[in-house]
């Protein structure tokens, strides 16, 4: 029987009140910060994100992290039978035993699991395509992933299917208001039925990382830290204007990977977080610095807390310490954190900023959504309703029945069995 887990980014569980009922087990709080990769990071390994790494992926002075540290649900299950995954963010260069892994990458790039699953690009600039548009356009891309996986189960192509559809939370953050959300979510509803109507076939599981809310306040962090002193940079004008002439982009959207971005080196913090204002060390820091910054960034009124790494993740190590920023904060729901640089926009009013965001007016919910068409008896231990707790249910939904087990006796080739084996397969017409 083929196990199916489906990821739906932004699923909010304020809004799944009859959203396939027969699969619905409840909600979770999310962990810290409300953002996919800490959450999605935490139920791939089971881990926190002081663990797994993916706290801000987008760190200054270092490349883009495309997965976690650790070994995630999807290389574990391999060992037990051929898994397929697509679209499953943060899972980019995984080396499953079995089967293979697709269009994990954070900018949604990289390579398919087959050629079936290539996909046109999604929509670049959000803010300025009419919402209908927009709409039809990830609902065609929704009924094509979920037509081919569909496919492939009935083709019996692999043991566990992972479905990821990330597309709720980037038409949110665009189209909050009105009736687009909802027929969106009503859409993917149907795809997901039609899973349920394949019968014994398959067992599904779907979860989301966090809701989605309405925004109301933006908060520019890198210029606030630049008018507290933590920070000085200059803005290459002549670098920018050669950008705004070659590309389309926002005259005023200048961040810290920005070729017109220069970061003077008497700076001692700096926010590269494109997902939730998390604050590197960019100068030497002391502790006393440390504290201090935390302080003043919670006196902007902006944060439910805002900690170190080691006061939020105690007792991690070195190497574990290094893989993420210095301080983490937890913002208020509904407050877009922008770590845009131009210095000439004002800081603080959501209305001001309209233009400047494109109409950009979703934000993340502190909890998330799971469901599952099979009872799964948990152990208490499971039932704290956390990102990390997610990993263990999903291990558990993907157990085969025992009788399956004992059909598998536990066989290791050696390298050169394996060669045997690959030549005979070859010879029989397999690939």
């Amino acid at each position: 029987m083929a196990k199916v887990v489906v990821f739906l980014d932004a699923l909010d569980p304020r809004r799944t009140t009859g959203f396939v009922k027969d699969i619905q087990l409840g909600q979770y709080e999310c962990n810290t910060p409300v953002v996919t990769p800490s959450n999605v990071g935490s139920i791939l390994t089971g881990k926190n994100p002081g663990q797994h790494g993916l706290v801000a992926p987008t760190r200054f002075r270092e490349g883009t992290r495309q997965r976690p540290a650790v070994e995630t649900i999807l290389e574990k299950l391999s060992h037990r039978g051929y898994v397929f995954s697509h679209g499953i963010p943060f899972t980019a260069n995984q080396k499953t035993k079995k089967g293979g892994v697709g269009g994990g990458n954070m900018d949604g790039s990289g390579e398919p699991v087959l050629p079936c699953l290539q996909f046109p690009p999604l929509p670049i600039n959000m803010g300025d395509i009419d919402p209908e548009m927009a709409l039809q356009h990830f609902m065609d891309l929704a009924s094509m992933i979920f037509a081919s996986f569909r496919d492939l189960i009935r083709a019996g192509a692999a043991d566990y299917y992972f479905i990821g559809f990330r597309n709720l939370d980037s038409f949110t953050h665009w189209f909050q208001d009105g009736d687009y959300y909802d027929r969106l979510l009503d859409h993917v509803n149907g795809e997901l039925k039609a899973f349920v109507c394949m019968g014994d076939d398959i067992d599904l599981f779907v979860f989301s990382d966090h809701g989605c809310m309405p925004a109301h306040d933006v908060f520019r962090i890198n210029l606030w830290l630049k008018e507290n002193g933590w920070l000085d940079y200059n803005i290459a004008m002549h670098n920018h204007a050669y950008n705004i002439t070659k590309q389309a982009k926002n005259k005023e959207q200048i961040g810290p990977f920005s070729r017109e971005f220069e970061l003077i080196p008497t700076s001692k913090f700096l926010c590269a977080d494109a997902f939730d204002s998390c604050v590197d060390a960019v100068g030497d820091v002391t502790e006393e610095d440390c504290k201090k910054l935390c302080e003043e960034l919670m006196g902007t009124g902006n944060y439910e807390w805002v900690k170190t790494r080691e006061e939020l993740w105690p007792g991690l190590s070195d190497e574990e310490y290094e893989r993420i920023p210095k301080i983490i904060p937890r913002r208020v729901p509904g407050v877009l954190v922008s770590s845009n640089c131009h210095p000439g926009i004002p800081i603080r009013g959501f209305t001001e900023h309209d233009e400047i965001i494109n109409s950009r007016n979703g934000d993340h919910w502190t909890q998330g959504y799971y469901g599952c068409t099979v009872d799964l008896e948990l152990p208490d231990e499971l039932k704290t309703n956390n990102p990390e707790s997610l990993y263990h249910m999903i291990d558990l939904f993907c157990e085969p029945p025992e009788d399956e087990e004992e059909d598998k006796p536990d066989v290791t080739l050696s390298n050169a069995d394996q060669g045997l084996m690959a030549d005979a397969l070859a010879d029989m017409g397999y690939v």
